[in-house]
């Protein structure tokens, strides 16, 4: 008869030794990735929405060269579409903080399509929302778009 080498209770040791081992980094690791999953789905969420702010762009003051355009009605008009369109993954963990609207001065390029009348500046809508993933400190997410008129 041969000898062996370990026994039963040393096998059952060790599986239990890396089952408690295994088990609570398995965890942490699950809830890091679905922390990290959620902030870069309010990410493209940002992404997608923000240059859609262009609506609000008046069209016939472009044509002329003129850039008209309200921080109020940005701001509305992104608060409401934030609202009703936020996914369901970011429901009750994403808080929209601020939104503000600056002016980015632009160079002037002779071959622009408006010729003389090309603007001098475009205008930037700057977005911070804050995102509290479950098991995770909240994280502020900044992200900014330039507003330009896209045609239908």
């Amino acid at each position: 008869m041969k000898r062996r080498r370990g026994s039963a209770g040393t096998a059952l040791l060790l599986g239990l030794a890396s089952l408690f081992l295994l088990v609570p980094m398995g965890s942490r690791l699950l809830s890091y990735l679905n922390a990290q999953r959620l902030i870069l789905a309010a990410g493209q969420f940002m992404d997608s929405q923000l240059p859609q702010a262009y609506v609000c762009l008046d069209a016939e003051a472009l044509a002329v060269g003129e850039l008209v355009l309200s921080a109020a009605a940005v701001d509305q008009f992104l608060h409401s579409r934030m609202a009703t369109n936020l996914p369901a993954t970011l429901q009750g963990k994403f808080d929209l903080l601020k939104i503000e609207l600056s002016w980015q001065s632009v160079p002037y390029d002779p071959d622009h399509w408006l010729g003389d009348r090309q603007p001098t500046e475009v205008p930037v809508v700057h977005c911070s929302v804050r995102v509290r993933p479950p098991g995770a400190p909240a994280l502020v997410i900044n992200r900014s778009a330039v507003l330009t008129l896209i045609p239908d």
